[in-house]
């Protein structure tokens, strides 16, 4: 007769197998009638809390033997299981391959280095490893520049003897498919420099917010650049950059905070005009063009594609700079309402 078993948690199938009497696993697994088990979950050391296993009747296996000669068996051993298992996949549910992850053992002092495979998964299969938590010391996506880490989305520490699943957002690939769809120049075009040092990761953005360069008047994303580090800024403070001829280029990596937002960084995707749209009459001064406007449009339009943008506003319009900045300029200003009727996003 068959046993129907409710997994628990700390449960391997190793150790039901063996409460049952099973001193090896795949006699339980491979049972027919677990195939749905096996559908499901695909792999033994990924069965979860709360799945049915059926624990099949215990047949004896007869072998013939010759009459009168000494006879040995030898019980088949079954591959050892993962002690601890982790899969991580994107936001769409895609295996996220190629991660470098750092881990620390229960009671170990210091982090071993692991890397996903195809299938987003690290195994370990240590016959010591029974009990205890593994501690995620670090995500990270170093296939490409910049080297983007997950340190603000690590769990807490992973129980041993569970299969566990994680979801990170493919910050790289989002940031190549809006550059694809946009046009947008990569830094490496315009001879960006690297950071200073690792910047903050920033997400999930719900509002887009239009600078402009102001009384210095940069023209090129470089010159930003430039000026932003003699202000001791890390990088340059905005993700993206449009020219007055309507040219878009990548700043910061959309992966990292904006730093430009007098303080308002957090969930807000900067870009910056390239000009000086306050008139004035001791300096030099830019008007606007259509094919900026429509820029800062199509780059908007790009981003709602990936994020749950609602909002597009000007500088001025953030609470702490209200009143202490005209930026955008007001000749800019002046284009925000169509810029938001073209992107259906709502003001501030």
């Amino acid at each position: 007769m068959t046993t129907q078993y409710t997994v628990k948690k700390g449960d391997t199938l190793s150790q039901i197998a063996q409460q049952f009497g099973f001193k090896n696993w795949e006699l339980v697994w491979n049972d027919a009638s677990n195939n749905e088990l096996r559908a499901r979950r695909k792999k033994p050391e990924q069965i979860l809390p709360g799945d049915q296993v059926t624990i099949p009747e215990k047949t004896p296996k007869k072998e013939k033997v010759s009459a009168g000669q000494p006879a040995k068996f030898q019980m088949a051993a079954a591959p050892p299981l993962a002690a601890f298992s982790l899969t991580i996949s994107d936001a769409q549910g895609n295996p996220f391959d190629g991660l470098d992850i750092e881990l620390r053992m229960p009671d170990a002092n210091t982090s071993n280095a692991f890397k996903t495979d195809k299938n987003g998964l690290i195994e370990i299969k240590d016959p010591k490893l029974k009990s205890g938590e593994v501690e995620v010391v670090s995500i990270v996506d170093k296939k490409g520049d910049p080297e983007i880490s997950f340190k603000d989305r690590l769990p807490s520490p992973l129980a041993v003897g569970l299969a566990h699943t994680l979801k990170l957002p493919n910050k790289r690939k989002v940031a190549d498919d809006i550059a694809s769809t946009a046009g947008v120049a990569r830094r490496a075009s315009w001879g960006a420099s690297r950071p200073k040092k690792e910047l903050d990761p920033d997400w999930d953005y719900d509002t887009i917010v239009v600078h402009h360069s102001g009384d210095s008047g940069e023209k090129s994303a470089k010159a930003i650049q430039t000026k932003h580090f003699s202000k001791d800024f890390d990088d340059i403070a905005y993700e993206y950059v449009v020219t007055l001829e309507g040219q878009i280029l990548e700043g910061r990596h959309l992966a990292f905070k904006s730093a430009g937002n007098s303080e308002h960084n957090t969930g807000k995707v900067a870009i910056i005009v390239a000009g000086d749209f306050e008139h004035q009459i001791w300096d030099d001064d830019d008007d606007p063009t259509q094919v900026a406007i429509d820029a800062v449009v199509k780059i908007a339009n790009a981003l709602k594609v990936h994020f749950p943008i609602t909002k597009l506003v000007g500088h001025r319009d953030l609470p702490r700079a209200k009143g202490d900045t005209e930026c955008p300029g007001t000749e800019l200003y002046k284009f925000m309402d169509e810029m938001r009727t073209k992107t259906g996003l709502a003001g501030p």
